[in-house]
């Protein structure tokens, strides 16, 4: 039938075929919400003004509790308390202080073919288990308390994965690749479907990474074939997936683009934009003054065994802040009875308690002058902190190369000196 995978996720929502471009009523399967200001609080007294006690599929709404936690002031408990009041109100389902919602909702709620909605576009991480996510900014309300929402079906811009990834780079990397390649507005509006036969060499966790970013493209949205990285990882928290989605052979794209992953290098994204792509080889000797591994888009275990293959046995260098925020509560447990986090803390890592305010630079934060890299969002100034500070986004290779030596350094060159794997050996 010539259809992507968006256009057949469509499709099996509405009950007939769906082509791009298509304005079509929607009852999505999950909508989702995170406590920052002006989102609960407000929504509160909306409702409370409105007399609105009820939604249609409560059920289907799961509300976050993962920014200033736990609360550092009154006023911070406050939206805490406003947001448990909004969600006894409706019978919502709630996540409160189990770590990023973005990733505890992949954990426990998402399976291949559902549509999510939510006001965060850093949640296409989603898409890494074959669930496109909908950013709806405010009117996320509005889709909590109506029986469907009206979507418009995108097109669709093609990647091809081809290749595997030489030691020393990982997903954060092909990512920025992505934005080199395509553009930052070359999937304007577009579904990004991810495939290919090099789509086996890339973890799950390199696929969270990739989606969580994809709005850098311009994107609206985004979806990952499946395999059995897939059903491995819903398997792990006790879900499977009734089918895999896959593009018709004779698909209509409005691009497609081609990365061979075994080409792919170390790179960054240079201060002050998310567009700004860089090269680790070109920076290569710059001071770093912290380093910071843990947001939506990082703060899986893989990314922490990736700081061990070059840190394990050693030191970070005097004066060097890593911190290591674990995404959720599960992956902190699994650090802690598999030896990850005390080997972190023996090479001068300092591993906190999951939650957002890492990201944002509520805690953590940097001083005028400093130099962080981080596998977080954003680097604009004043994300971490002062807005004289300079943000690189990179992967956790090269900051683990950065937090070793102090100064930007290309991680092949530290592993090929005899970096540890992932398992410590």
């Amino acid at each position: 039938m010539q259809q992507t995978v968006i256009e057949k996720i469509f499709s099996e929502h509405v009950g007939r075929p769906v082509k791009a471009g298509e304005e079509v009523m929607i009852v999505p399967d999950l909508t989702c919400m995170y406590e920052l200001p002006g989102y609960v609080d407000r929504f509160l007294k909306m409702v409370k003004e409105m007399g609105i006690t009820k939604a249609p599929h409560p059920e289907r709404v799961v509300i976050g509790i993962d920014h200033f936690y736990p609360g550092g002031t009154a006023e911070e408990q406050e939206i805490h308390k406003d947001t448990w009041e909004f969600v006894r109100r409706f019978g919502f389902q709630m996540i409160d202080g189990e770590g990023v919602s973005h990733q505890i909702i992949c954990e426990k709620y998402l399976v291949p073919g559902m549509i999510a909605l939510h006001h965060d576009a850093h949640a296409c991480l989603f898409s890494a288990l074959g669930v496109p996510l909908f950013p709806m900014s405010g009117e996320i309300l509005e889709t909590m308390l109506l029986e469907d929402v009206e979507l418009t079906c995108p097109e669709t811009v093609r990647v091809n994965f081809r290749g595997r990834l030489q030691r020393g780079v990982c997903g954060r990397d092909v990512q920025m690749r992505m934005l080199e390649l395509i553009g930052p507005s070359g999937a304007l509006n577009a579904c990004v479907e991810m495939g290919g036969e090099g789509l086996k060499n890339l973890s799950i966790g390199d696929r969270f990474t990739i989606g969580n970013q994809i709005m850098f493209l311009g994107a609206k949205t985004a979806v990952f074939e499946q395999d059995e990285q897939t059903d491995a990882y819903l398997a792990k928290y006790g879900r499977s997936a009734s089918k895999r989605y896959a593009p018709d052979p004779d698909a209509v794209y409005t691009k497609t683009f081609e990365i061979d992953l075994d080409e792919v290098e170390p790179m960054l994204l240079v201060p002050p934009t998310p567009a700004n792509i860089g090269y680790v080889k070109d920076y290569l000797g710059r001071p770093v003054d912290a380093g910071l591994v843990g947001s939506c888009a990082s703060g899986r275990m893989e990314d922490f065994e990736q700081l061990l293959e070059i840190l394990d046995g050693k030191k970070v260098k005097e004066g060097f802040r890593l911190l290591c925020v674990p995404s959720t509560i599960g992956i902190q447990k699994e650090m802690a009875e598999n030896g990850v986090m005390s080997r972190l803390i023996d090479c001068g890592a300092r591993v906190h308690y999951p939650s957002c305010d890492f990201c944002y630079g509520k805690t953590g934060a940097l001083a005028s002058g400093e130099t962080c890299l981080a596998d977080a969002q954003i680097n604009v100034p004043g994300r971490l902190g002062s807005r004289l500070a300079d943000i690189f986004t990179a992967g956790p290779y090269a900051i683990a190369a950065a937090a070793l030596t102090g100064v930007i350094t290309d991680p092949r060159t530290l592993l090929q000196e005899g970096g540890n794997d992932a398992s410590g050996n």
